[in-house]
């Protein structure tokens, strides 16, 4: 049975909801140090990391149901995995600051790849 293409566009407006806040976060403390930014810095980036939280869990489970497309499956893993070095903090310290910053390049490439060029030629 064919999923809808709605079930798609989901799951990958969620990852790239998720992909740009961490994205946004690691170009930002690159700039300048979140301490500096005060208490506006800090509540308004913890804001939009629950809601990037709260996006992942919806593109996961949006991209369940749909683990034949490849593509998906493997943002969902790679969204484990960051969630796991992001609250786990595993390894050296240039891998946990580096690590935003890779996964948020690799899954707005991927969702605007997606969105760009594959949904025109995908059949549902």
């Amino acid at each position: 049975m064919a999923k809808p293409l709605r079930d798609y566009d989901i799951a990958y407006g969620c990852f790239l909801a998720a992909g740009i806040v961490p994205l946004i976060i690691s170009l930002a403390s690159s700039v300048a140090a979140i301490d500096d930014m005060g208490k506006a810095g800090y509540y308004f980036f913890g804001a939009l990391s629950i809601g990037a939280l709260a996006a992942m869990f919806t593109g996961i489970r949006f991209a369940l149901p749909l683990r034949e497309h490849v593509p998906l499956t493997v943002l969902s893993v790679l969204t484990l995995v960051y969630l796991v070095e992001v609250f786990a903090r595993l390894g050296p310290a240039w891998f946990y600051d580096l690590t935003p910053l890779i996964y948020g390049i690799v899954v707005v490439l991927t969702s605007s790849f997606w969105f760009l060029f594959l949904r025109a030629r995908y059949k549902a």
